[in-house]
């Protein structure tokens, strides 16, 4: 049975904020595509899949052979930790958060992820 065009849903993933366990990650695209089905069969996974990430995360450093078996595009962003740049601090890398306005917010992920809808949905 051929797969119907107008019922393929691309998937956009912030795999920064939202990462799946290394040992559950075979089981992802099944599951989402499952979740989809239950609604109506006709439903499935575009080719056009969408992952947002650090390419030095952990996450992708584990799962990026997936990602590329799987056929994601994935959108580098700037890496969450920065080295401290606030005089005398000693901390070589810190965290992000909202008392420290010299690291990235974030919220990139999510900006770069609309800016993608968006292109894709000009194309259209």
């Amino acid at each position: 049975m051929a797969l119907d065009p107008d019922y393929a849903i691309t998937l956009f993933w912030d795999a920064e904020n939202a990462t799946v366990e290394p040992e559950k990650m075979e089981r992802l695209l099944p599951n989402i595509e499952g979740s989809f089905k239950r609604a109506d069969l006709r439903y499935h996974i575009a080719d056009l899949k969408f992952s947002v990430c650090n390419k030095g995360h952990d996450f992708i450093k584990k799962k990026g052979a997936y990602l590329k078996e799987n056929h994601f595009i994935k959108i580098d962003v700037p890496y969450r930790y920065r080295k401290c740049q606030y005089p005398g601090c000693k901390t070589v890398l810190q965290l992000h958060d909202d008392k420290k306005p010299f690291q990235r917010a974030y919220d990139v992920g999510d900006r770069l992820l609309v800016q993608q809808i968006m292109k894709q949905s000009r194309s259209y």
